[in-house]
Formats: structure tokens, sequence, C-alpha cells
């Protein structure tokens, strides 16, 4: 039974975690900068006009992948900060 408790538990933890950001990177080169974020996402979220759920959360199912955005970046005129142009 306590087997069977802890995966509930588990079950239920990941159905409400709807994302969790993990590890994130910044590649910086002269001109343009790289941001990766590492990400967990439920990927089935109960909608109450489509199901008869009418709570949040969502089925225990995780999708796990990566949001890359990128930007060029520009030193300002006093060089002593960046613009930052995202794509």
């Amino acid at each position: 039974e306590a087997k069977q408790y802890d995966w509930f538990c588990d079950m239920h933890r990941e159905a409400l975690a709807i994302s969790r950001i993990g590890k994130v990177r910044q590649i910086i080169s002269s001109a343009r900068m790289t941001s990766e974020f590492e990400v967990k996402v439920g990927s089935v979220p109960f909608l109450p006009d489509f199901t008869p759920f009418a709570y949040s959360g969502g089925l225990p199912v995780t999708i796990e992948g990566a949001i890359v955005s990128t930007a060029d970046i520009t030193p300002t005129r006093s060089g002593s900060a960046w613009e930052i142009f995202m794509d």
C-alpha cells in the first residue's frame, strides 16, 4: 500500500506541475546572445470546456525539452551596457 500511495503522490505532483524550468544557459558572442531553458511541461491539461473536470492540473504526462531564444546584442554608446534586440 505504501508503494501504491507513493506512486499516486508522484503522479499527482506531475499532473499539477504545469511547467518547471531546469538549467538555463546563455551563449554570448560579440554580436549575439542565445538563451536555452530546459523545461518540463505537463502536456495534457484538464480543460473544463472539453472534459468533465473543473479544476487545475492535468494528466500525469510530462514533456521534457528546451526553449531557445536568440537576440542581437549591441554595446551602448557609453560602452557600459548592452542593447538587446530579440528575434
